[in-house]
């Protein structure tokens, strides 16, 4: 092959106007690594959440765009990840199956990158399918807010699973525990979930741990019994206070000495407390039941000092204290938050008087003040077999009450144990037949509205209105 030399003959003017294209050329390429990111888009066990981690060659503002593919008129957006080489993204609000394109919106100073991929999500497990299912779907009595809300509900056996749905019935998020179950668990005002989680080893509603987690299924809390205060058994009810701490019912475990009675010098007697601890587990607050009660004063105390009084539901008055219920002793409490005086005794043999006494519930769960002077409750009912949901109004001045709504639930949604109701206003409840795992919405007529049935026995259920749950975050145009 024949090599041709030729010789070009460059003026300095040409010569300026190389070297100023090659420098252009050069920053136009160190410019474009500089917006190069490596993307992992991971695979995920949860159908309904995709995670996608991103890198950056320098710190740079980063946010996703995301909508069902060919369906952009309805597009949601991440929270911007700014000043960082490594950002971490979850995209929640998923549907299973279902096809997706997401657009990374990368930016340093006036230059941005767009980078569009797409990505198809997975079906549920059918494990998880088959936990709930909706029998029909007639929505024309059901309210507007009930449509547009959600229903979080969780199966307590192992392994866990806690799920928010629609009132569709269709499951919209889902958390899975292999080891452990959802003994019982809360949606906060943070936008969290809050729950009390124990392998099969306790019982029921009892814990030795408790978990928060986010929405993108990240790990708040995890403290675990033996940690720092955290030494009793925590049971049936786990809040957050106003501060951010944990408040939940314990178990109290104390000697006495039953021998004059028939028992031993050193026998057990099995009550409740309150605890509260920050989130590593310091103690803040603590009250027991042995702080009241006189336990040798007790009629047949050996009969029950196994489950003294039954603590099964905790929550607060409008005055910022606790009203604790008590399923053995059929009576609500009034425990003063800051000096854990007892301020009275709801229910029979307590201090409230009632124009009939036939109007007095039997047992209590999941108890909650409506308004200023109406207390919820949930009733099981074992007297006669008909579980109930009551409405009392409470004078505290004066110390009376009337029963002023009864809605009895259908007989073969009777449950003995368990179960809880939810005010959604103030003709429509929503209840959990926990024995019959049915949760149904029911009016003050007692017609069912929508019903939902699961293939375990949920302890609780509770409705989540639609602007309190944040899955997804619609971008606005603002043309």
């Amino acid at each position: 092959m024949a090599i041709i030399k030729i010789k070009v003959k460059v003026s300095p003017v040409n010569r300026l106007a190389i070297l100023f294209l090659w420098f252009v050329l050069t920053l136009v390429s160190c410019n474009n690594k500089r917006h190069e990111i490596v993307i992992s888009d991971l695979e995920q066990t949860n159908a309904l959440i995709k995670r996608i981690d991103i890198h950056t060659p320098v710190k740079m503002s980063v946010y996703i765009r995301y909508w069902e593919t060919g369906h952009q008129d309805s597009v949601f957006i991440t929270p911007f990840s700014k000043g960082t080489l490594n950002h971490h993204f979850i995209l929640t609000g998923l549907q299973p199956l279902t096809n997706y394109t997401y657009q990374i919106i990368s930016t340093i100073k006036n230059t941005t990158v767009k980078t569009e991929r797409s990505f198809t999500t997975k079906d549920i497990p059918l494990i998880i399918h088959q936990l709930v299912n909706l029998p029909y779907d007639d929505t024309q009595h059901i309210p507007q807010k009930f449509l547009n809300g959600y229903v979080i509900v969780y199966r307590r056996d192992v392994p866990g699973v806690l799920m928010i749905v629609n009132a569709k019935g269709h499951i919209v998020w889902y958390k899975e525990a292999d080891s452990t179950g959802f003994k019982v668990a809360a949606f906060t005002k943070q936008n969290n979930i809050l729950a009390l989680m124990a392998p099969m080893t306790y019982p029921t509603s009892y814990s030795n741990e408790i978990l928060e987690l986010s929405l993108n299924g990240d790990t708040l809390l995890d403290l675990k019994k033996g940690e720092n205060g955290f030494t009793e058994t925590a049971h049936h009810e786990i809040l957050l206070n106003d501060s951010g701490h944990l408040v939940t019912i314990t178990l109290e475990e104390k000697p006495f000495d039953l021998s004059k009675i028939g028992g031993t010098k050193n026998d057990t007697v099995s009550g409740d407390g309150i605890l509260v601890m920050d989130k590593r587990g310091n103690r803040l607050w603590r009250w027991s039941v042995f702080d009241t009660v006189h336990v040798l004063k007790i009629p047949d105390i050996l009969k029950k000092k196994k489950d003294l009084m039954h603590g099964n539901s905790l929550t607060y008055d409008n005055d910022g204290n606790y009203l604790l219920s008590y399923y053995n002793t059929g009576q609500i409490w009034k425990i003063n938050s800051k000096t854990g005086k007892v301020m009275w005794k709801f229910g029979r043999g307590g201090d409230f008087k009632i124009n009939n006494p036939k109007d007095w519930f039997q047992q209590s769960h999941d108890i909650q003040k409506v308004n200023k002077d109406n207390l919820l409750l949930f009733e099981n009912g074992t007297d006669d077999q008909t579980t109930r949901i009551l409405t009392y109004r409470l004078n505290e001045k004066e110390k009376t009450t009337s029963l002023i709504k009864e809605i009895a639930l259908p007989k073969n949604l009777y449950t003995p144990k368990m179960g809880s109701t939810y005010y959604l206003n103030d003709s429509t409840v929503l209840a959990c037949s926990a024995q019959t795992g049915e949760v149904v919405l029911i009016n003050d007529k007692g017609k069912i509205l929508w019903r939902l049935r699961t293939s375990f026995r949920p302890y609780r259920a509770a409705f989540i209105p639609s602007d309190s749950l944040h899955l997804w975050n619609l971008e606005r145009n603002n043309n």
